[in-house]
């Protein structure tokens, strides 16, 4: 089968197959290729993408609950209790009992967690610079608000 190229008119062009012109396919091969990426950059700090989140979180926010580390990624409480897990497990946070309200929990970086600060937000620079080189500033503020307008889509 002849290989068929995206045309810049992504309404259905003869030289368009349909699903290349279907924002869930566009999204979800940048969105693996952009995971595949980061995940190799962050391998010498071994964290995952969705580990150093929680960090980043963490680093600008202080000391939180799981609830609000949850609503900052978008998150289900279950699925981020398993990353809390293997970050606490690698030495990188701690879960303490919160002493105002002792039915809550609340996550705290370890020293080991707040020496990643500096090197992983280096490293993240330079893995989102490598995914957008050769996109100039305008269009890259362009995509990064596509991308927010997408992400706070609410099905009505």
């Amino acid at each position: 089968m002849p290989e068929r190229k995206p045309s810049g008119d992504h309404n259905n062009s003869i030289n368009t197959l349909s699903f290349e012109s279907c924002i869930n396919y566009l999204l979800t091969n940048a969105q693996r290729r952009t995971h595949a990426v980061f995940s190799k950059g962050l391998e010498e700090f071994n964290v995952t993408p969705g580990q150093s989140a929680v960090l980043e979180i963490l680093w600008t926010c202080g000391d939180q609950t799981p609830s609000f580390l949850a609503s900052q990624l978008k998150l289900e409480l279950p699925t981020l209790s398993g990353v809390l897990d293997k970050l606490q497990k690698k030495g990188f946070i701690n879960r303490i009992i919160n002493q105002e309200n002792q039915r809550t929990i609340i996550v705290s970086l370890t020293e080991a967690g707040k020496l990643l600060e500096d090197p992983i937000k280096e490293r993240v620079a330079i893995l989102n610079n490598k995914l957008l080189k050769g996109i100039n500033d305008t269009d890259r503020e362009l995509l990064f608000n596509i991308l927010n307008y997408i992400s706070s889509f609410k099905d009505e």
